[in-house]
Parts: C-alpha cells; structure tokens; sequence
C-alpha cells in the first residue's frame, strides 16, 4: 500500500470593470485543482550476481515495493567509465544479463528503482568477471612443454646418479685410482676390513696416494672446501637403516645422555648381569674395528650420574687397560661428562667395582691417571688419559694438530700393552672420540702404507656407531693430520737415508 498527499491549488483570476463600457462589471473566477505527491521508492532488495562468464554477468534482486521500471550501472573498479542500461524494465522483470564486460576484471553494479520517475536509493553489489579460458590446443602445448621439461629433469637426474654409482664401482675394483687394492693386501687381507655380517651397509671409499696427498687437500679445498662438503654429505647416509632396538626401550632411554646418539644394536657392547631383567645388559657403547683387530675400541658416550657404575663394570667385563676421554666434565657451563673417578687416592665403591686413583700427573693438554679396579678377588690396572684441550663440537687449532699427534702417539705406546679394547669416550661418544679413532688408526696405516682412504675409513666407522667423526670441520681436521703424518715420515725417511750414508762412508 503506498500512502499519497493530497493538495488542492486555487487559482485567482480578477476581471476588472471598465467605466467606459457599460454593462461590464468586475469579478473574480477562482479554480481549483488536486496534486497528489508520491514517496521515494524502496531500493531493490537481495542483490545477487549470478551465472558469471568472461564477458556478462547476471544480476537479480527482489522488489521491495512497487516499481516503474529499475535502471542498471556497472563500473568498473578504478576506471571512471561506466556501463549503463537505461531502458525501462517491466515491473515484473528482476532480472537483467550485463555483457560487453572484460575478462577477469572488477566492477561495482547498482541497481535503482524507479517509481513515477523518483529513483530510490541504489543497492550496491561487487562482481568479477571469469579468467579468460586457455584455448585448449594452448593448453595441450603447455602440457607437453612441462611434461617434456620434466622428463629431461628425470634423464639428467638418472644419469648423474649413474655416473656416480659407476665412479664409486670403479674406486671399489681398483679401476681409476690411484692405487690397486690387490696389490696393497697383507695376509691376504685389506688393510681396512669390513665386517660380513650381512647388514646392509654403504661402503664409500676413495684411496689417495701419499706422494699425492697435498695436491689432493688443495683440490679438496677449493671453493670454500666443497668436495669435502660432498664427501661429508655422502657419509650421512651410512647407517640411516641400521636398527638400534635396545637404545629406544623406555627403560634404556634414561642411560642415553643424547636421544639422537644411540649404539646399533649389531655392534653394542652387552653387559653380563646375574639378573635377567630387560635392559640390564645395555650400555650406551659400541665396538670399532682397529687396525689390529675387529673389536680394537669401544666407543661410548661420557657417563652420567646413573650409568657411571655400569661404565666401570664394562671396563672390568672388558678387560679394557685403557680409557681415553676427550673433554672436560664442564664446557661452557654445560656438563658434558659425570666426574666417574675418585677426586682423591681414597678408594671409592662404583656398583661393584671399587676404584683407586693411585697418581694423576697433568700436562698443558692433556691429564694421565692410574686407576686400580677391583672386584671380589680380582685386580685390574688401567691407564686413564684425558686430553683438555679439544673444543665440543670443533677441532684444536692449526698450532695444535702436532699436540694432539703426540697425544695420539702417547696412547699407541701404552695401547700395545693392554690386553682388552681400548675405550674411547667424549660427550656423545662421536665427534671427539671418531676423530681420535681414526688418527690412530692412520698413524699405524701410514707406518706400513704408501696410501690413505680417509673416506672408507670414516665410512667403515660410521657402520658401527652413528655420527663418528660428528662435523665436516673434524672430517677436514684429519686430513690435515694426515698431511702431518706424512710430512714427519717423509723427514724420518731423509734422515735415515743421512745416517745410512754416513754409516756406509765411514
């Protein structure tokens, strides 16, 4: 129901009489009129944009009211041009297609009614236009172009992969480098022995001939060392399907002093317990084959408070005579090993081990301990050599390599005495202590051999205990060692070459 106003206009009309004339009189003729005002229409109601294409859009709403006729702008947003349908609309029509719009494009619409030519208040909408559609023979090039891409991705890939796997076959059979492994065999064995217990593990190798080994660090070296990046990248890789059950029983789990260092199950060292309870037999060590034998060391992590006891039963089991630890119980406010020693000559109850310092004598890097065991009615005597001087995580400085070389050294003397392994130990059991291993183990390869494979022997390691040799900076640190090593042999070799002649002219 619309409401209207009604307004009556009267109009005056005054006659005037004219004297001159007569039978004229003046009078007054009045008129009256009705207007009717109507109200401002109701805007549309319930805009809505429908069945929306690259070029046209639908718009509908619903009459609020009575309406004449509706009128239609679109503009485009942020342009000032304007599409605008002005023709009439029956009342009954709420529906109108807008075309001649662009492609995925913009607009703000109105819609106004009319009624008796006032406009209402306009409804506002906003709409987008569709993405122009791929014309579909485009559509199939592009296919093609990404798929062709691709397969020249997978055949680049393949081949590298090949290469590398060629190249690796070739170093395994002696084939492209710099020493034949057949004719380097003692006793018909490889001076580097892998273990054939069926595990499947990556073997990595790379032998480099000593009288080349300084050309080789410098190739090595280049461009911010990145062969030895890739070297390092590879050895990651070992071991990552090697099970280690024991480590991740709950009741195991405490002995760990790292979650992400624990000891393959293969290789770890087994406690004997007189009870048979789960777990009783575990310790956070494993065996690495030496040089000399295939269960030359155990490596292991610093003790903590809780398995200090079960440290020093291993010793004994062991009939270990020499412990090797490789940093300091604190570093950087941290505690990275359990003091597992007397502070004083008192002897002091580990479990049911009893342990007596008998002396300690210190040096600048390095600490030497004599440590008596005792259980029941046997006596053990071990050796306890401690070097302080090795950053976590790091290497000793350029300065220092030849102090750790006699250290390295020191310890080989006493090593040829002891009649069980020798048990190496840092904090987590791998940076420190994989480094010490294979200095060791060069410095007694390179007594005997004209050649090095510091990438098998890493690898070989990493077979057997996760992570040994922890950094590329301690990676790169034995090969600067080995420079070492070899320099000093090379100077033996000229001095005795001196002597010897000496010797003949006299």
């Amino acid at each position: 129901m619309i409401l209207t106003t009604c307004i009556w206009i009267f109009g005056f009309f005054i006659l005037q009489f004219s004297k001159r004339k007569k039978n004229t009189f003046n009078y007054i003729f009045i008129k009256k009129k009705k207007l009717f005002l109507f109200p401002e229409p109701a805007p549309p109601k319930s805009l809505f944009a429908v069945n929306k294409t690259q070029t046209s859009v639908t718009l509908l709403w619903v009459e609020e009211g009575i309406a004449d006729f509706f009128q239609v702008f679109c503009q485009q947003v942020g342009s000032n041009q304007e599409t605008k349908l002005q023709e009439p609309i029956s009342v009954s029509s709420h529906v109108v297609t807008i075309s001649s719009l662009l492609p995925a494009t913009a607009y703000n619409c109105s819609v106004t009614s009319f009624s008796h030519d006032s406009p209402s208040i306009p409804t506002f909408i906003a709409v987008s236009t569709m993405v122009t559609e791929m014309n579909p023979n485009v559509a199939v090039i592009s296919a093609l172009a990404i798929l062709s891409t691709f397969l020249i991705g997978l055949l680049v890939v393949t081949l590298v992969i090949l290469r590398k796997k060629h190249l690796q076959m070739a170093r395994e059979c002696g084939a492209g480098t710099f020493v034949n492994f057949a004719s380097l065999e003692t006793d018909g064995k490889l001076p580097y022995s892998w273990s054939k217990n069926g595990l499947k593990k990556r073997k990595l190798t790379n032998p480099v001939q000593l009288d080349d080994f300084d050309s080789y660090i410098k190739d090595m070296a280049k461009d911010s060392d990145y062969k030895f990046s890739l070297q390092f990248e590879d050895l990651k890789l070992i071991g990552l399907d090697i099970p280690h059950f024991a480590a991740d029983l709950p009741l195991n789990r405490c002995k760990n002093r790292y979650t992400n260092i624990l000891p393959y199950d293969f290789s770890r060292v087994r406690l004997v317990s007189m009870n048979e309870e789960e777990g009783a037999d575990y310790i956070n060590a494993n065996y690495i084959p030496g040089y000399n034998s295939p269960q030359e060391y155990i490596a292991t992590q610093g003790p903590l408070p809780e398995t200090r006891n079960d440290f020093w039963k291993m010793v004994l089991q062991q009939r270990s005579q020499i412990i090797v630890m490789l940093t300091q119980c604190n570093e950087k406010r941290r505690v990275k090993c359990d003091h597992y020693w007397p502070f004083t000559e008192e002897p002091i109850a580990y479990g049911d081990v009893t342990v007596e310092m008998i002396s300690e004598e210190e040096q600048d890097d390095w600490a030497c301990r004599h440590f008596r065991i005792s259980y029941a009615d046997e006596m053990q005597d071990v050796m306890h050599f401690n070097y302080t001087a090795w950053p976590d995580h790091g290497v000793p400085t350029a300065n220092a390599a030849e102090s750790i070389l006699q250290f390295v050294h020191m310890v080989r003397q006493q090593a040829t005495k002891s009649k069980g392994p020798m048990i190496i130990h840092c904090s987590a059991g791998v940076g420190r202590t994989g480094t010490f291993i294979a200095l060791d183990r060069l410095l007694q390869h390179i007594r005997d051999h004209e050649f090095v494979d510091i990438l098998g022997l890493v690898s070989e390691m990493r077979s057997y205990r996760m992570s040994m040799v922890q950094t590329e900076e301690q990676y790169i640190f034995i090969h600067q060692c080995v420079q070492l090593m070899w320099l000093k042999k090379k100077q033996q070799f000229c001095i005795s070459d001196i002597i010897y002649e000496n010797v003949s002219k006299s």
